[in-house]
């Protein structure tokens, strides 16, 4: 077996391995990491008396203008089903699905850009700092 081969062979078997990890649910892609932290985060944004998250404020507004925006509001305050919310859109539950898993990462996208730009001073900043 050539050096290109064994690689390739490698390359497969790596490939291999890793889809039936994601199939058995035993890694994720990182945007469903994605999706399930601003899944959650959305779901206590609306479940707070008071919507105090202004950053998630923001990003919903950042997304308003999209077709299948009432998605998430009727989702996470209102509690539709991807049912109900079919039948209320007129389309398949695979659109809703869809559109909504998008929406989402469109505001973690939002979200993130927004917070990163926010960069905590570094460790070797804040030592020569306090010694000064």
């Amino acid at each position: 077996m050539t050096d290109e081969e064994l690689r390739n062979y490698i390359d497969e078997s790596v490939a291999d391995a890793i889809r039936r990890l994601a199939d058995d649910g035993l890694i994720k892609k990182q945007s469903d990491i994605k999706y399930a932290q601003v899944a959650k985060r959305l779901y206590e944004f609306y479940q707070s008396d008071a919507l105090v998250d202004d950053t998630m404020f923001q990003a919903i507004n950042e997304i308003s203008d999209d077709t299948y925006f009432r998605i998430i509001p009727l989702y996470y305050e209102k509690q539709m089903t991807i049912e109900n919310l079919a039948v209320d859109f007129g389309v398949d539950i695979s659109t809703i699905v869809r559109n909504k898993k998008r929406l989402c990462l469109r505001i973690y996208d939002w979200i993130f850009e927004k917070e990163s730009a926010i960069v905590p001073p570094t460790v070797l900043e804040e030592i020569k700092r306090k010694t000064e």
